[in-house]
């Protein structure tokens, strides 16, 4: 398995956030990285430093925010690819996105969806890994400063532990299982001085 340690932190001491929302942790309060997938994304950004301990306690060591594309900016369409590889390496993403722009007039509500799924043998026995993952961002412009956007997510993994499966057999404890969602609306202001945000957020 594969947890994220950054500046020499605990695995517990990263946070791993959605748009600025912070996603559920799993096994042990620490957030295992095959559970989440880059596809769908527009950006990947890192916060290491003093500033992150403004996150709470559990983002000592830094914060790593997963940035969805924005339905009002982004192009409408679909992509779809296809990815293959050695020891049963396979993964699969479904992107697709849509507003009402309409020629030179910009989208005033626009949604963006994106699904993921991953199997992956290993090179261990009882090494393989499966992962789903999806993503979803709804954008809506209420005026010209003021936007209603909904955040969501849900993801599951499953790993099998290198060495636990003895005789052939395999239980409970060969395996680890990690699963998430989460659920965000929210209203974001900008202007040419200011930009903020207020959201509630409900995971588990």
């Amino acid at each position: 398995m594969g947890s994220l340690f950054l500046r020499g932190t605990n695995s517990t001491q990263t946070a791993v956030l959605l748009d600025g929302r912070r996603l559920p942790q799993g096994f042990s309060n620490s957030y295992e990285i095959g559970r989440y997938r880059i596809f769908g994304l527009s950006s990947v950004e890192i916060l290491r430093g003093p500033s992150s301990s403004l996150y709470g306690a559990n983002a000592l060591g830094g914060v790593i925010d997963l940035r969805q594309q924005s339905p009002l900016l982004a192009k409408a369409g679909s992509t779809l690819v296809a990815e293959g590889g050695s020891y049963g390496r396979g993964s699969l993403g479904l992107a697709f996105l849509s507003n009402n722009a309409v020629g030179t007039q910009a989208a005033t509500n626009g949604t963006a969806v994106s699904l993921s799924a991953s199997h992956d043998d290993g090179w261990r026995p009882n090494g393989d890994r499966d992962a789903l993952s999806t993503y979803l961002k709804h954008e809506w412009r209420l005026s010209p400063n003021l936007v209603f956007d909904l955040v969501g997510s849900a993801d599951h993994g499953k790993a099998g532990l290198p060495g636990q499966d003895i005789g052939g057999t395999s239980s409970l404890t060969d395996w680890q299982r990690d699963s998430g969602w989460l659920l965000s609306p929210g209203l974001r202001f900008q202007d040419a001085n200011m930009d903020a945000t207020v959201f509630w957020s409900r995971a588990g």
